[in-house]
Parts: structure tokens; sequence; C-alpha cells
């Protein structure tokens, strides 16, 4: 299941340009995703059409993030590459950013928030 949602992100991003969101329930789903995809080597697949960054949970690393998701998105060569930003709902990136235009062509929920 896990590598079959890698499948449909890597399928969405060979085909919409700009910059594609990824929302999961929370930051275990999210890095259990993560490690998984890199282990089964189907990032790579991914990672062939767009970079992948990830929401952190420290504070301190946030501001890198977006401003490498951004960079991708926006200042990059090719213009139709951009980038995808796996977060979390309810997560710093769900609240409150900007993401009009080339930033978020496409937003993927991964399961329903449950507090």
């Amino acid at each position: 299941m896990i590598d079959d949602l890698a499948c449909s992100i890597a399928a969405a991003a060979k085909t919409i340009p700009g910059g594609i969101l990824v929302f999961f329930p929370s930051y275990s789903l999210m890095n259990k995703c993560y490690d998984q995809w890199e282990n089964s080597n189907v990032l790579g697949i991914i990672q062939k059409y767009k970079p992948v960054y990830r929401e952190p949970k420290i504070a301190a690393e946030y501001q890198l993030i977006m401003d490498r998701y951004y960079s991708a998105v926006f200042e990059e060569e090719d213009e139709e590459r951009g980038a995808i930003l796996l977060a979390v709902c309810r997560g710093r990136i769900s609240e409150g950013l900007d993401f009009s235009d080339k930033a978020a062509r496409a937003v993927i929920v991964v399961g329903i928030p449950y507090p």
C-alpha cells in the first residue's frame, strides 16, 4: 500500500508541472512512508521527476526546507520540474502559507487527520 502511494505520487509528478503538496495525518506516517520508499527505492522513481522535501518537526529546520522547496519550484532552469513537499495536516506548512501559482499545482491528502 505504501509503495502504491509512491507510484501514484510519481505518476502525478510526471504529469503535473510545478509544486505538489502531499499532506499526511501525522509525522509518524509521513516518516514511515518516506523511510519505506527510501528502502524500496521507489523514492528514486519519484525523484526522477521532482525533488522531494519533508516538513521538519524541528522548528529551526523549517525555513531551510521551505527555501529549498521554493528554490526548486521557482528558480530551477526547468520551469516544469518543480518539487514535492511532504507535510503534515495541522503542521506548520498547512497553516497560513501562500502556495499560489506554481508553488502548489496539486495537493494530495493521504488519510484523514484524526485527533
